[in-house]
């Protein structure tokens, strides 16, 4: 009894050893093999990369075209939605719509950035960009015709807007720091300007079809005047105040020689002067300090002829 009992405890102690050596040597095993593993690298280097959704659609990929990254994002009905590029090594954003139209992009050209966007037709509706290191924005109509455009240089700033027909009718910019608004009519003549002169008055302008003046509405020294001109440039009536600010009406004739002059003085006294056609004073009509009206005629000589009272 006491021999099959020791027989047994061997054979139990003998199938514990062999377990554990066992477990021992699976230990070594593996430990060999982790030490065979690469080291994790902090570079991966590939030629492409494809991002992948749940449902195993590719929705993006990371690749090259003719030496050129190209960052690529796809919606889920597999179209392309936004490119990321280099071209000629200038890196540029692009958007595309559903319908693979572009809609919007962000790019450099010889070093100078450019925003564009265009409408669901494709055709390019505005783009915003520096020349030469100067922003402008630039607008166009959906038949590709110039519309407005918002620029700056070296010594201006203007806006200009365009017809249907590409044709400028009306600026407003600045020149030496001094603001002007300019109008063009379709056959492209200027038709007005408001804008100030060296000294800073403000100064309006109506021209004809031919591009002559024909009327004036400024300041000088802080006074207010109107100046009208015939289509053959002659001054043909004014109507301003003089450095007193009395109001006086001043009207010529097709030389223009005044002919005619209806006024205050400083005191308030109106007066109305008649000239003949060499200019010279003829008569005159005008009240007196205390409202008594007089009437004067003279000669060409200056000589009076007649007066009442």
């Amino acid at each position: 009894m006491q021999d099959r009992l020791k027989t047994v405890i061997l054979l139990l102690a003998a199938m514990g050893a062999g377990y554990v050596g066992g477990l021992m040597s699976q230990a070594k095993t593996q430990a060999a093999v982790i030490g065979k593993m690469p080291a994790i690298s902090k570079v991966v280097r590939a030629e492409k990369f494809e991002l992948v959704d749940a449902a195993g659609k590719t929705r993006g990929a990371f690749t090259t075209d003719k030496g050129e990254p190209r960052l690529v994002l796809v919606d889920s009905e597999g179209k392309l939605r936004g490119l990321f590029s280099t071209t000629d090594g200038e890196p540029g954003l692009t958007l595309f719509d559903a319908a693979g139209e572009i809609r919007g992009a962000f790019s450099l050209a010889e070093g100078e950035p450019s925003l564009s966007l265009s409408d669901a037709a494709g055709n390019t509706r505005g783009i915003f960009s520096t020349t030469d290191g100067e922003p402008g924005l630039t607008l166009w109509d959906a038949a590709g015709k110039l519309r407005g455009t918002f620029d700056t240089d070296k010594d201006m700033t203007w806006l200009a807007l365009y017809d249907s027909e590409g044709n400028t009718r009306g600026t407003f910019s600045t020149t030496d720091g001094k603001p002007g608004l300019t109008l063009w009519d379709a056959a492209g003549e200027i038709r007005g300007a408001f804008n100030t002169d060296k000294d800073g008055n403000p100064r309006l302008a109506l021209v004809d079809a031919a591009g002559n003046t024909r009327g004036t509405f400024s300041t000088t020294d802080g006074e207010p005047g109107l100046t009208l001109w015939d289509a053959a440039g002659e001054i043909r009536g004014t109507f301003d105040t003089g450095k007193d600010g009395n109001p006086r009406l001043g009207l010529n004739d097709s030389t223009g020689v005044p002919r005619g002059v209806f006024a205050t003085d400083k005191d308030g006294n109106l007066l109305l002067g008649l000239n003949d056609s060499t200019g010279e004073p003829r008569g005159v009509f005008a009240t007196d300090k205390d409202g008594n009206p007089r009437l004067v005629l003279v000669d060409s000589e200056g000589k009076t002829i007649w007066s009442a009272p």
